[in-house]
């Protein structure tokens, strides 16, 4: 565990959004019918939750945990913090909205969990495979959430562009990050130069054939 660098209070936040996320869910399909006050209250509670959790791990000073994947610092309990608040205002906002468009309840608020939650482990990223997974989470979420009024067409279309587009930029993201890793991985190979001198010494303990062909080789 330790080799590993896993850290559980490195990613407490996120766990707590991802996990009233999923309670949001159980509780809406158990009840069939979640009254908005009681899957926002339950929002509000979990994003309390992970604020505290994100104030906890004040004074870490760029530790990282799971292999160097999260990194806290400054830089993410700053964007941590903004996620968290914009959330919050966000869920109050949506109380009335929710009920005036008569909307299902508990998926809106649940999505609306998971979408922190892809921003929360952005903003903890310290590799790219972790921004790559925040980022996705967060982007299905919205996808969602963009085409939530299904009787609107306008709601209906911009989900379908953003679905097209976020599409395209998972596509590039990956490939463009793996060609540079390969140029990386290229310029970090040594050139034959350097293996010259060996096989030349090689041949002198060969025979005449082995040094002529050697030498031909480096004509080339």
């Amino acid at each position: 565990m330790e080799s590993l660098g896993i850290n559980y209070h490195a990613i407490l936040p996120e766990t707590i959004t991802a996990s009233v996320a999923v309670l949001i869910m159980m509780i809406d399909a158990l009840a069939r019918k979640i009254e908005r006050r009681v899957a926002g209250a339950v929002s509000l509670i979990g994003l309390i939750g992970a604020g505290v959790a994100v104030v906890s791990l004040f004074g870490r000073n760029g530790e990282t945990s799971f292999k160097g994947m999260i990194i806290t610092d400054g830089f993410r309990l700053f964007f941590a913090m903004i996620f968290l608040v914009v959330t919050f205002l966000t869920v109050l906002i949506s109380l009335r909205w929710v009920e005036d468009e008569v909307l299902p309840t508990g998926e809106y608020f649940a999505l609306l969990m998971f979408a922190t939650t892809g921003m929360l482990f952005m903003s903890a990223a310290n590799d790219l495979v972790m921004i790559f997974l925040g980022l996705e989470i967060t982007s299905i979420s919205t996808y969602v959430l963009c085409g939530y009024r299904r009787n609107d067409l306008r709601s209906n279309e911009s989900a379908m562009k953003y679905f097209i587009l976020g599409s395209f930029s998972t596509a590039f993201l990956p490939l463009r990050n793996s060609v540079r890793l390969r140029r990386q991985l290229q310029s970090r190979r040594p050139s034959r130069s350097h293996y010259k001198p060996a096989i030349i010494e090689g041949s002198d303990r060969g025979g005449s054939f082995s040094r002529s062909r050697c030498c031909w080789q480096g004509r080339r």
